[in-house]
């Protein structure tokens, strides 16, 4: 099959594009076209070049800061001549600005990118870019660009503010817009079968597709966070970011494309999951210790006597908070209420787990933050999520129902649920300890 990729050109999600495209190069999607504007187009000549090194070594070393701040300096030219100039001269002031501003700009990405290796490269290029005679949209493949001219012609769609010129007789006017999002009706028509689009929804590359009448089948890969380039206080910090930005594209995209789940966190569902097993066997049946028993019930909010509780009581309410969790949607509820709880405690999120490491990540938080918090002899007023932790763990006997009644009538479903699968975690890793 041929793919395409593409790619918006909003400079804060290039670092989220390259780690998406070393998430389908992994996945042996190998790509035929790959097309952006803007700084994204800096990212698709990378992604073009096929250098993992050279993307790493681009991340590292803060190169989009210095695109945006020449970006900031046109755009504080275009305001300052666009209405005193006619076109003409409007232009060449432009232009001649551009390159004195740009020349070292150009060549930091001299340094990261090959024209020669780009050209030959079996993924070509597309770009969505300004043409320097009109100051207006143009779009160019790889061999539709004059050799030598590609970092130039990166650059000028990287910073120009300016979609395009109207005249009136000597006046000039520029209409506003976004460039970042121009590429979409161009991909659409590329020669290939699926379309992969990083940064756009699913409802703008559909409209795209029907306004087109293409038989295309795509898939889209967006940012589980609000990303910006707004920057670190230190350069450590600044390629530690990017870094970072990259690793969630590289997670991203993983989930889009099927091979990991989760809501919040990124799981391997298929990799070992023995304990994980065990927990989906045993969840819902009602504990034999009487105090453990009425402990689950106050959780759950279950109001019938101990000693006839049964698992289908269990489960209805565990259902209950399902649906009323932003966990809803899981397909698989034993699954999303692990998850869950290893987010309540804050596991650290760019990683991919196993269903049985998250299981040990939340016995292990469970066993420090127990060593850390002792006990105390003093009658607990108003219980939190670790006082139920505790009481579930070591001393059933510190909460009573009331207490724990009071802690449900204010607790977010996630929270319960949280418990109820530590509750049932424990008591399995107690039988096997």
């Amino acid at each position: 099959m041929r793919y395409g990729l593409l790619l918006n050109g909003n400079g804060a999600q290039a670092d989220f594009q390259l780690g998406a495209w070393q998430a389908l190069n992994e996945s042996n999607l190998h790509l035929d076209w790959v097309a952006s504007s803007s700084i994204g187009g800096i990212a698709a000549a990378l992604i073009a070049q096929k250098d993992l090194h050279q993307i790493s070594q681009f991340l590292s070393n803060a190169v989009l800061e210095k695109i945006t701040a020449l970006n900031d300096s046109i755009a504080g030219l275009y305001l300052q001549y666009w209405s005193d100039l006619n076109f003409h001269d409007f232009r060449l002031q432009f232009l001649q600005t551009f390159v004195q501003k740009a020349m070292p700009l150009r060549r930091t990405l001299s340094r990261y990118l090959d024209e020669t290796i780009i050209r030959r490269s079996s993924c070509r290029l597309m770009l969505t870019t300004i043409d320097p005679q009109s100051l207006s949209i143009v779009k160019r493949t790889i061999e539709e660009i004059p050799n030598g001219q590609l970092i130039p012609t990166l650059l000028l769609g990287a910073v120009f503010p300016v979609f395009r010129t109207q005249r009136d007789q000597d006046a000039t006017y520029f209409e506003a817009g976004f460039l970042s999002e121009l590429p979409l009706e161009t991909a659409v028509l590329l020669p290939c079968k699926k379309l992969m689009a990083v940064g756009y929804s699913p409802v703008e590359v559909r409209r795209a597709v029907r306004k087109n009448q293409r038989d295309l089948s795509f898939l889209t890969i967006q940012s589980s966070e609000y990303l910006d380039l707004s920057a670190p206080e230190n350069a450590a910090a600044n390629g530690q970011d990017h870094q970072r930005h990259a690793k969630l594209g590289y997670l991203d995209t993983l989930k889009a494309l099927g091979q990991l789940t989760g809501r919040k966190l990124y799981i391997n569902p298929y990799g070992p999951h023995q304990f994980f097993d065990l927990v989906v066997a045993h969840i819902g049946f009602p504990p034999q210790p009487p105090l453990e028993r009425q402990i689950l019930m106050a959780l759950l909010g279950i109001d019938k006597p101990y000693t006839s509780l049964e698992q289908v009581d269990i489960l209805e309410k565990i259902l209950a908070l399902m649906n009323r969790s932003s966990w809803r949607k899981s397909d698989n509820t034993i699954l999303a209420m692990l998850e869950m709880t290893a987010w309540t405690i804050q596991v650290p999120k760019l990683k991919i787990y196993m269903p049985d490491q998250l299981i040990f990540e939340i016995l292990d938080w469970a066993e420090q933050t127990l060593k850390i918090n002792a006990p105390s002899a003093s009658d607990v007023q108003e219980p939190n999520f670790f006082d139920c932790v505790r009481a579930i763990a070591v001393h059933p006997e510190s909460l009573s129902v009331e207490q724990i009644d009071a802690f449900r009538e204010q607790a977010a479903p996630e929270m319960i649920l949280s418990l109820i699968t530590f509750y049932y975690i424990q008591a399995i890793a107690l039988n096997f300890a």
